[in-house]
C-alpha cells in the first residue's frame, strides 16, 4: 500500500487524475490539472447545500472522490425557505440530493474498493461504521487527502495512517470564497445554505470557526454544534 503523502499539494499531483474522461466534453477543464480529495458523505451533502459546488470545486482545482458506501446512503437536504433553529431540525422537510451538476461537470466518481484496500478497510472497519471506513481506506490507499469533518473519523485515520491528511467543510468554504472573489453578501448566503439546509456547523475546536460566524448574524455564535 502507498504510504499517504504528508503534504496536500503534493498528495494531490502524485495521485492519478480522476474524471479525465468525463472532462473530456469539457473543454473549460484541464483534467491535469484538477486534484482529488475523497469526501465523506457528510461534506458532500455540505457542498450541495451550498448551491456552489461546482463552481467551488472547479475554482478550486479540485475534484471528489467518493466510495461506494456514499450513494447507498439517503443524503437528504433540508428543503429551502426553512431555517434551522426556529424548528427542531429533523421535522423539517426534506428533499433528495442532486448529484447530476457534479457528474455533468466531471467532477465527481467513484472508487471501489480494490485488493490492496481490503486490509486497511477491515482495520478502520474495527474503528468506524464501514461507510467512515471505506473513505478513510481509499484516502490512505490512495495518497488522497480526505474531506471529513467527522472528528472521530479524523482520529481513526490519523492513528492507522499517520501521514493522511485531512481537509474540512470550512476550508474548502474559506478558500473557495477568496478564489471565487465572493463579496460578503454571496459568503453570507453560502453560510445561510450550508448551515439551513445541511444542519451544518464548524467543529467548536476549529480556529477558522470565528469566520463562519462572521457571515451570520450575532445571535448564531448560540446556536448549538449539531450536525446534519
Amino acid at each position: 500500500m502507498p504510504e499517504p503523502s504528508t503534504d496536500l499539494e503534493s498528495a494531490n499531483d502524485d495521485a492519478p487524475v480522476t474524471g479525465a474522461e468525463e472532462l473530456a466534453d469539457n473543454p473549460g477543464l484541464d483534467a491535469a490539472a484538477l486534484k482529488p480529495l475523497v469526501a465523506d458523505a457528510s461534506c458532500l451533502l455540505n457542498l450541495i447545500a451550498t448551491d456552489r459546488a461546482v463552481d467551488m470545486l472547479q475554482a478550486l482545482g479540485h475534484t471528489l472522490v467518493i466510495s461506494p458506501a456514499v450513494p447507498r446512503e439517503r443524503l437528504l437536504l433540508i428543503e429551502p425557505g426553512y431555517e434551522v433553529g426556529t424548528m427542531y431540525s429533523d421535522e423539517l422537510p426534506r428533499q433528495p440530493i442532486d448529484l447530476g451538476p457534479l457528474h455533468e461537470a466531471g467532477l465527481l466518481r467513484g472508487q471501489a474498493l480494490e485488493a490492496e484496500m481490503i486490509g486497511p478497510f477491515v482495520r478502520c472497519a474495527e474503528l468506524l461504521p464501514d461507510e467512515d471506513a471505506e473513505a478513510v481506506a481509499i484516502a490512505a490507499c490512495l495518497g488522497l487527502p480526505l474531506l471529513t469533518d467527522d472528528r472521530r473519523q479524523r482520529f481513526v485515520g490519523t492513528d492507522l495512517f499517520p501521514r493522511l491528511r485531512f481537509v474540512s467543510t470550512l476550508d474548502l468554504m474559506i478558500q473557495a470564497c477568496e478564489a471565487l472573489g465572493l463579496d460578503d453578501a454571496a459568503r453570507e448566503a453560502m453560510v445561510r445554505d450550508v448551515r439551513n439546509r445541511a444542519n451544518y456547523l464548524p467543529d467548536r475546536h476549529d480556529p477558522q470557526r470565528a469566520w463562519f460566524f462572521g457571515a451570520r448574524e450575532p445571535a448564531a455564535e448560540g446556536d448549538d454544534d449539531s450536525v446534519g
